[in-house]
């Protein structure tokens, strides 16, 4: 819940925008064609929304990987997080293990982000892509 409650207001700004933008009239129309409203939903705002809920969550995975003060707080004893991992050996004068540690989190990070377009851009209807101005 403290990831969640870090998370949301970036997420609700950055969403804002699109999702003003869709009209009400596009799930309307797709309901008197006789679609159901989940499958309304899915046929006409999920194809614009695709986009930006995709960033939306890699920019929360990105944000919350490193994410310091809410990982000190609710860690497990034990086990502690990379960022909390990486400031306890930065804060014993350990700056070589803490900065090769930074280093491959963020290229774990970096490649989580890479994979994830790339499923986006292979999983996805080609008429979404057309649509969202995508090469095909």
């Amino acid at each position: 819940m403290g990831y969640v409650a870090t998370a949301l207001p970036g997420q609700a700004r950055l969403m804002v925008g699109p999702v003003s933008q869709l009209q009400d009239s596009l799930v309307q129309a797709a309901r008197v064609q006789g679609s159901s409203a989940a499958s309304a939903w899915r046929r006409a705002v999920l194809p614009m929304l695709s986009r930006i809920l995709l960033w939306a969550g890699l920019l929360t995975f990105a944000k919350t990987l490193l994410e310091l003060p809410v990982s000190q707080l609710l860690y497990p004893p034990g086990s502690p997080p990379v960022s909390v991992a990486i400031n306890s050996y930065v804060a014993g004068y350990h700056y070589d293990i803490g900065t090769a540690m930074t280093v491959v989190a963020l290229g774990e990070e970096f490649a989580v982000i890479l994979v994830g377009l790339a499923l986006f851009a292979l999983i996805t209807p080609r008429g979404w892509r057309r649509s969202l101005g995508a090469t095909p």
